[in-house]
């Protein structure tokens, strides 16, 4: 019976059932159509994108390679200038902390950091022996004096680098060469300039000026003590002394000493409580 019911409908709308057949088949064909442009335009967009990603990555590693480049044309010189500026410069040189009566060489000091705490002094003499003894000023006299009174050394002076790292990552390296230079790192740490071997006549002892400076100058000595910023920066603080005679002892890029006259030492914060 349904058969024969089936057969009676097909006949009575044969017309009408296969125009519906033809516009379903055609819907479908549409919608096939459609979504082949739709993953077609996907493919094309994500191509797109893995070419985009493949010029970024080929623009920066051309970008690092001339970095590179040009920071081993940079090392290359600065070894071509070391060897061609070989240096003179033997002057041994040690830093002193005073303790029982007696110049102790130290390559490392735990002190107090808070604000106005004075880390100690810092004594530069032309010697790599472990204790000095004698007359403050007549030791610092004698010891300088035998460089000063030898023509090719009389020409150096002192200087001092000091390195450290802010709260913030920072990394800071300043060479201290005069009074207004150590100006510079206040806040972050007070650093005072003394000159123990130059004749100064009646003056009492104290600090170093810029208007003091003269071609005779010789900074023997610097006291550090803790400023406002100080608790906050991050150990150690390295002071490096330095014997030099002009630019050409300091990488024209880095500013970084490349004479052998120095001495390192490293300051940590001592634990308080």
């Amino acid at each position: 019976m349904i058969i024969l019911y089936l057969e009676v409908i097909w006949v009575k709308n044969k017309n009408k059932i296969l125009v519906c057949i033809i516009v379903l088949l055609l819907i479908i064909i549409l919608l096939m159509v459609c979504a082949l442009l739709y993953y077609h335009n996907k493919y094309n967009e994500y191509k797109l994108r893995e070419e985009d990603k493949v010029r970024i990555y080929e623009k920066e590693n051309e970008e690092n390679n001339l970095k590179v480049s040009q920071e081993n044309e940079k090392e290359a010189e600065r070894k071509k200038f070391l060897e061609e500026n070989v240096y003179d410069n033997n002057i041994p040189l040690g830093i002193y902390l005073y303790k029982n009566g007696k110049y102790v060489l130290t390559n490392e000091l735990y002190c107090d950091w808070r604000m106005e705490k004075v880390f100690s002094m810092f004594y530069v003499l032309p010697s790599n022996k472990e204790t000095l003894g004698g007359n403050f000023k007549t030791l610092f006299t004698d010891e300088w004096k035998k460089y000063q009174n030898d023509q090719s050394k009389k020409k150096y002076k002192i200087g001092y680098n000091v390195k450290y790292t802010l709260a913030t990552g920072e990394k800071k390296s300043v060479n201290v060469l005069d009074p207004d230079i150590a100006t510079t790192l206040f806040s972050d740490l007070q650093f005072y300039l003394y000159d123990d071997v130059t004749d100064m006549g009646n003056r009492i002892y104290y600090h170093l000026r810029q208007y003091e400076m003269t071609e005779n100058t010789l900074i023997t000595s610097v006291k550090m003590v803790g400023d406002r910023l100080t608790p906050y920066v991050n150990g150690p603080i390295e002071l490096t002394a330095f014997t030099y005679d002009g630019d050409d002892d300091f990488d024209s890029q880095t500013k970084e000493y490349l004479g052998n006259s120095k001495y390192t030492i490293k300051i940590y914060r001592e634990k308080i409580g």
